[in-house]
């Protein structure tokens, strides 16, 4: 049976870590401008409403945004996600990116709705057609999506067997838009990222 498209909230994953970075991914910054802000802006042009999910601090610029714990006993990404179902409120779905991904770009994410069906429980990028690797944020993903959630929870937590499972779309971006995917692991990634900005300007 068709299901009616639902709205569709932006979602800021902010709870990892962040071990390898050394400091808070949200907090750290490109060209001035915090990581999650950035990730904040983008999403902003494609949704009405914004929500930071999990723990981790926030700059200052958006620590009046609604915020949604992980759930209970699950870290990573499929927390967070999982975390923001669980919230009490109206039927939504969650296009969600993580706050080191500053290279997110809303053409990334027009993109990704676009491919939205009413049958799609998530719609999710691989960059390469070849690529053994599915790449679950930025991603779009349905309320029909929990069952499918909770079983990866109980089988370890990775998001990657979504490559495998009825009713995810997947689909592989324009080259031009593939940097969207960009997530920014270390301090020397996010000083490359710095000089390669300060060069193109």
């Amino acid at each position: 049976m068709d299901r009616a498209p639902v709205p569709l909230v932006g979602g800021i994953l902010v709870g990892g870590a962040s071990r390898r970075f050394g400091s808070p991914k949200a907090m750290a910054e490109l060209d001035g401008v915090p990581f999650a802000e950035r990730v904040a802006e983008a999403l902003a042009e494609c949704v009405d409403d914004l929500v930071v999910i999990g723990g981790g601090p926030l700059p200052e610029g958006l620590e009046s945004l609604p915020r949604v714990a992980d759930r209970s006993g699950l870290a990573g990404p499929l927390g967070g996600i999982l975390g923001f179902f669980d919230a009490p409120g109206p039927e939504r779905g969650l296009l969600v990116a993580a706050c080191d991904q500053p290279l997110l770009d809303p053409a990334a994410l027009r993109w990704l709705l676009e491919l939205r069906t009413r049958e799609a429980i998530a719609v999710l990028a691989r960059l390469d057609a070849g690529a053994a690797r599915l790449e679950p944020l930025p991603g779009l993903y349905a309320p029909a999506c929990v069952p499918e959630l909770e079983r990866l929870a109980a089988a370890g937590g990775s998001l990657q067997p979504l490559s495998r499972a009825p009713g995810v779309r997947i689909a592989v971006p324009p080259a031009a838009l593939r940097r969207a995917w960009t997530s920014v692991d270390t301090r020397a990634a996010a000083q490359a990222l710095e000089t390669e900005l300060r060069k193109s300007h």
